[in-house]
């Protein structure tokens, strides 16, 4: 669910903000001097929507809504500006945007998720970019004393039809005095020339260089280290710690009790990760502390057998089926990380973080300082995922800064990381599926027994919605999105089947839950998809066939689909390789593909290639699609094969690399994607590659062995990634 916040345009023009490159750059639509914090200077410009600076030189200065993860909105969105504006792309330069309700969109929040980002700045971006533009044409009119219909735009300049010409930052002053058009004429996509390119990316020279700066890198003067220590058991408490032996360790500055745990500061992260080791703490595990994944699982087979199965007329074929998916991780390269200088009436945060909003109520929480006077410096993210949606990092940062009196930066260790997560649920799901006498499925019945999630996501990281009741009234829909026929479900189930039923039963657990890559779609993708190739086989039909025969009423996912099996020659591999097809729906993009790969006799896998087909409407930058299509072929296929957390005596197993082991570059496989062409509205590409990928490599060992592979990770099926080809 996504909403875009309009402002009036006038009173959006009206906001001041900080922006890049060290100006302060005042937005309003009458001429003044904006002091330079660098050099004391007066410099004239044009500000737009709180957005876009113009210097007398011509350079653009964009400020970027969104957290940069690696998925190129960076980028994207800057394309989108600077087609609008006609600006010189070499000239763009992009920063990103402060904490400020002007920026925000989903939800009413300043929030990058959901893949959400393109879909809900598309408009809001090219109105600003053709503003922008029509001011400048403007202003050039008026010094040429002609027909604002007499000029044109290129490449950063304003042409008269004589053929003078003046650039941007010639203009700028005077356009500043212009008020923005009420309704800006936007381009015709025929006429793009930046938007359905492969521009290159802004921000690669920056990582190649180690120019970008992430949460990592901040420096500061006077700046400490610190690391914590969290309960191992989830609602565990501290019992007692040796402070002083602590203290008396090289180095350590301070120890600050935070929630659940313990913060050791130091001169060093070094020093501070000793310190956390001589604090020798003994922990009050609490209530949760026999909680193991044997008893959850358990608990859900308990559930599920409490839930009534379907049972169909006769005479008909019955599939009866179960499947489960594991607990994961999100695990990004960098480790939860944030700075914090608290004073007693300022507080400043440098932090990657996906969500502003969150960061800011937490931090005027600890510190006192009202939200709005809480000063975010968003860094660059060396993976979010949904992981850094959270606002813990953040909480104990500020906790530690406060208690010092000097800037602090909290990095977790990896274990504390992996350890202490907002962890993808795990679930299980029976199914009773009904096919007549013609093999057709009639019958679609399901249950789906899952841990609550929405509620604590919805209040603790959109507060902009939680005065709303909605799990109160509607339970926790969101736990079956892509395999429900539910309003509340955007991506509903394709298929037309004539007896649909899914029931969900929620469960209470300690283990926190959050927003991970694809969100639920990562395990429903997999559960429906793995169903329908069920029955297809039970048919006797082509797995991509008898799915063509329930799309009818769902063209754009049919063309999708089609495309992937041509693409892929389906049913034409090579001996010895076997393929495997799935389809799914999620945050409004269809994506299909296909698996072709080898089963060795003691069960390795090796991929020798996936084709990927994907409907993400109109495309601003080619390369940026498929590289997320890519990246979230490669997620899944990590998930599908290794990465699981496990509980035992309340505590996750894993701690690290060597045992939730992720996908290496080596061993990424070959994959082929394919974009449709579309003239629709963007929609979103970072995570709607991920929920097809199981099911297509699942399906394609069956294809393979003859075996069903039910559970995930598939090591326990007894099925390992190989190598790739």
């Amino acid at each position: 669910m996504h909403r875009i916040i309009h402002l009036n345009r006038r009173d959006f023009l009206k906001y001041t903000l900080i922006g890049s490159a060290g100006l302060l750059i005042g937005c309003t639509t009458s001429i003044k001097p904006v002091s330079s914090s660098k050099t004391g200077e007066e410099v004239y410009g044009l500000n737009v929507k709180a957005w876009l600076h113009i210097s007398p030189e011509g350079v653009v200065t964009y400020q970027v809504p969104s957290a940069e993860m690696g998925q190129g909105v960076l980028t994207a969105l800057t394309m989108i500006v600077a087609e609008e504006l006609d600006a010189d792309w070499e000239k763009m330069n992009p920063q990103f945007a402060p904490k400020n309700p002007a920026f925000g969109t989903t939800l009413g929040a300043q929030v990058t998720g959901g893949s959400s980002t393109i879909k809900n700045y598309w408009e809001p971006m090219r109105e600003l970019g053709a503003s922008a533009r029509a001011m400048l044409v403007e202003a050039a009119a008026l010094q040429w004393g002609v027909s604002p219909t007499e000029c044109r735009t290129d490449n950063g300049f304003v042409i008269h039809s004589s053929g003078q010409k003046l650039h941007y930052g010639e203009l700028a002053e005077r356009a500043s005095q212009i008020s923005p058009p009420s309704h800006p004429g936007l381009k015709n996509p025929k006429d793009f020339k930046l938007i359905g390119h492969p521009i290159p990316r802004k921000d690669t020279p920056l990582k190649v260089t180690g120019q970008a700066q992430y949460g990592v890198d901040v420096q500061l003067d006077d700046l400490l280290i610190a690391t914590l220590a969290l309960s191992p058991v989830f609602g565990g408490q501290v019992k007692r710690y040796n402070e002083e032996a602590a203290m008396n360790s090289k180095g350590v500055v301070a120890v600050v009790p935070i929630p659940g745990g313990v913060a050791v500061v130091a001169d060093s992260y070094w020093h501070a990760l000793k310190g956390v080791e001589a604090l020798k703490i003994e922990w009050d595990e609490g209530k949760n502390r026999h909680m193991s994944t044997e008893s959850i699982n358990q608990e859900m087979i308990s559930v599920l057998n409490k839930m009534e199965s379907a049972k169909f007329p006769k005479p008909i074929q019955t599939l009866q089926l179960e499947y489960s998916t594991q607990f994961l991780c999100h695990a990004p390269l960098e480790p939860m990380n944030c700075t914090a200088y608290v004073t007693e009436n300022t507080c400043e945060l440098w932090v990657p973080t996906q969500n502003f909003n969150i960061t800011a109520i937490v931090a005027s929480r600890i510190s006192g300082v009202p939200q709005d006077q809480i000063k975010i410096n968003r860094t660059y993210l060396g993976g979010g995922f949904g992981r850094r949606l959270e606002g813990d990092f953040v909480e104990f940062a500020v906790h530690a800064s406060k208690a010092v009196k000097k800037p602090v930066k909290l990095i977790w260790s990896r274990e504390e990381d992996l350890q202490h997560s907002f962890y993808r649920s795990g679930s299980k799901v029976r199914f009773q599926l009904g096919l007549d006498d013609q093999g057709v499925l009639q019958h679609w019945h399901c249950q789906l027994a899952s841990p609550f999630h929405l509620e604590r996501t919805m209040d603790e990281n959109l507060p902009a919605v939680a005065w709303f009741p909605y799990t109160k009234l509607f339970g926790d829909p969101s736990v079956a999105n892509g395999m429900s026929q539910g309003v509340f479900d955007p991506n509903p189930f394709p298929y037309q089947i004539e007896d649909f039923n899914l029931d969900i039963e929620l469960l209470d657990l300690p283990i926190p839950m959050g927003s991970h890559r694809s969100v639920m779609h990562s395990y429903t993708g997999f559960y429906k998809e793995s169903a329908m190739d069920e029955a297809a086989h039970a048919a006797g039909k082509d797995p991509y066939e008898y799915r063509r025969m329930f799309l009818k009423k769902e063209p754009n996912q049919l063309r999708v689909l089609d495309l992937a099996a041509q693409k892929a020659n389906w049913g034409k591999a090579p001996t010895g390789r076997f393929q495997g097809i799935s389809l799914h729906k999620s945050f409004m993009t269809s994506v299909a593909e296909v698996a072709e790969l080898s089963v060795a006799d003691d069960g390795k896998v090796t991929i020798h290639k996936i084709t990927a087909v994907v409907d993400c409407g109109l495309v601003v930058n080619p390369e940026i699609v498929k590289a997320q299509i890519e990246g979230g072929i490669f997620w899944a296929l990590t998930a599908t094969f290794t990465e699981e957390i496990t509980f035992r005596n309340g505590r996750v197993q894993q701690s690290n690399f060597h045992d939730y082991q992720t996908l290496r570059t080596k061993d990424a496989p070959v994959v082929d994607v394919h974009i449709v062409t579309s003239q629709e509205p963007p929609t979103g590409v970072g995570e709607p590659g991920v929920p097809p990928l199981p099911a297509a490599i699942t399906n394609a060992i069956f294809a393979a062995t003859g075996k069903r592979a039910r559970n995930l990770p598939l090591s326990k099926e007894g099925f390992y990634l190989s190598k790739t080809a």
